[in-house]
């Protein structure tokens, strides 16, 4: 086992469990920074005894974030948000957070220091997707040295985005087009994110910089929607809804606890998110992408 230590906020969601198993594999001593430990106590398998520790922290609390570091050799942030609520905001999470983890960091003299983004938040004019621009700024600002990395829509066993829309299937009759379903992406596989992250942390040859995270395939919303139906053999209506009825629709749903649809995520799907071929690629690591017909079947069976 490596004697470096590596701490992953935000280690107990989608991404932050894949990337623990990477850096476990490769023999890094973990510290997994979330909310809820006693949720995440499951991550602690994926490496050896005593290897990988899962611990609470308040990160509006800058002595304990700063206690949570420790003497770590790179902390991860894997920490976002879809939507706000309360004192979760785009502000406090996306840009306040990042901006002062990055200033830790930097006075600490951590090594190394990732940021995970998201693709497209140079063009979207989205909430979201300009709190991550804004995020990134304060970060290159801080640390310059820093690794911000931006992948596109996900997919994996656990995904947002396959298994709801496969779920809803399940129950309606139709599935929402939204503005059309001509939005286009290009989905990258959790793991590849995963191991993009690894690669960084344990080698030096690689620049800092902003690195772009997507597949090789370019298809549009409406084809997803149609993957999926054809993938768990359903036939549904594949309904156009109009940005402004989406737009209504997510401000309505936006009262929910944890709403499906929001009138900013409407808002984000009015732009492409593709690459533009002006950053680092998975391929500049040595990662060739998995296709998401090869890996998205396997896990949406149960819906069949």
């Amino acid at each position: 086992m490596k004697n470096k230590l590596v701490t992953i906020f935000g280690g107990g969601g989608f991404l932050g469990r894949y990337v623990v198993k990477e850096l476990a594999n490769l023999g890094y001593r973990i510290n997994v920074i979330t909310r809820t430990p006693s949720l995440h106590l499951d991550l602690k398998t994926a490496g050896h005894v005593g290897q990988i520790s899962v611990t609470y922290c308040n990160i509006h609390d800058d002595g304990q974030v700063l206690k949570a570091i420790g003497n770590s050799y790179a902390v991860i942030n894997l920490i976002g948000l879809l939507y706000q609520k309360g004192k979760n905001s785009f502000e406090n999470i996306h840009i306040n957070f990042p901006k002062k983890l990055a200033q830790i960091c930097k006075e600490k003299n951590i090594s190394k220091f990732i940021h995970i983004s998201a693709m497209g938040v140079d063009t979207s004019s989205s909430k979201y997707a300009r709190s991550k621009l804004m995020a990134e700024r304060g970060i290159v600002s801080t640390f310059p040295e820093s690794y911000i990395l931006r992948p596109n829509i996900m997919f994996g066993q656990e995904d947002n985005f396959f298994n709801m829309f496969a779920r809803l299937a399940c129950f309606s009759p139709m599935l929402p087009a939204i503005g059309g379903g001509h939005t286009k992406f290009q989905p990258v596989y959790v793991c590849d994110v995963a191991k993009s992250i690894a690669i960084l942390v344990d080698n030096d040859k690689y620049d800092a910089g902003i690195y772009e995270l997507y597949g090789n395939e370019i298809v549009t919303f409406k084809d997803l929607l149609k993957f999926i139906l054809k993938t768990i053999g359903k036939k549904r209506y594949i309904a156009k809804v109009p940005f402004p009825v989406a737009s209504f629709m997510g401000k309505c749903m936006s009262v929910l606890p944890a709403p499906m649809l929001t009138e900013d995520q409407v808002e984000a799907l009015k732009f492409d998110c593709i690459a533009n071929n002006s950053y680092k690629s998975l391929k500049d690591l040595g990662i060739v992408a998995a296709q998401f017909e090869h890996i998205v079947p396997k896990y949406l069976v149960r819906f069949k």
